[in-house]
């Protein structure tokens, strides 16, 4: 854990009873991935698109989630309500699957 109130989900394991995290970051469908970390990605998306509320949702403001192959502009649009606090987003090396809502 840094010591800017980061929270990283990745190879190595994380605390997550810190109430006041600020940034969440998801390593996703690399090779070297444990499939535990995959599952923690998806849980944290599956919770942001039904909507339900979490410790740190007032604090999050940052979100980094990279390189992962199921993002879609649904679930990009439900982080957002989910965490309207989140002043950045990064998808780095991740695909956005896209469907037209207009």
């Amino acid at each position: 854990m840094d010591e800017d109130n980061s929270l990283e989900i990745d190879e190595r394991p994380s605390n997550t009873n810190n109430e006041e995290v600020t940034h969440l970051e998801f390593v996703g469908d690399r090779s070297s991935v444990s499939g535990k970390d995959i599952a923690l990605l998806e849980e944290f998306l599956a919770s942001a698109c039904k909507k339900q509320k979490t410790s740190y949702g007032s604090s999050l403001r940052s979100l980094k989630i990279t390189h992962y192959s199921k993002l879609s502009d649904k679930k990009i649009l439900s982080i957002l309500r989910s965490y309207p606090n989140v002043t950045s987003l990064n998808f780095e090396q991740s695909k956005v699957l896209l469907t037209h809502y207009l």
